[in-house]
C-alpha cells in the first residue's frame, strides 16, 4: 500500500520519500496527499513494498547474523574473530 507519513514518522526509516512514500507535514497537506492516494493520483505501493521487503524483512535484516556465524565457524569454537 501507498504509505503516507508525518516527517516525523519517516525519522529512522531508510526510505525515500516521493520513491517510497510520501511525506506531508501539515494537517491541509496531509489531508491533500491522502486525497491523492484515495483518489488513486498516487500509488507507490509496488515501490513501498520492494523497499521494506529489501530493508526491513527478517531476511534481510538477519543477514548479518549469517555473516557472522560463517566467520565463527571458520575460526572454531571458543576463539572470537
Amino acid at each position: 500500500k501507498t504509505v503516507v507519513c508525518s516527517p516525523q514518522g519517516l525519522e529512522g526509516i531508510d526510505a525515500e520519500p516521493g520513491q517510497d512514500l510520501l511525506v506531508a507535514g501539515e494537517p491541509d497537506e496531509f489531508a491533500a496527499t491522502c486525497g491523492r492516494v484515495l483518489r488513486g493520483e498516487v500509488d507507490l505501493g509496488v515501490a513501498a513494498r520492494r523497499c521494506m521487503l529489501a530493508r526491513y524483512d527478517w531476511a534481510a535484516c538477519l543477514s548479518v547474523l549469517d555473516g557472522l556465524y560463517d566467520d565463527l565457524d571458520r575460526v572454531g569454537p571458543g576463539v572470537t574473530p
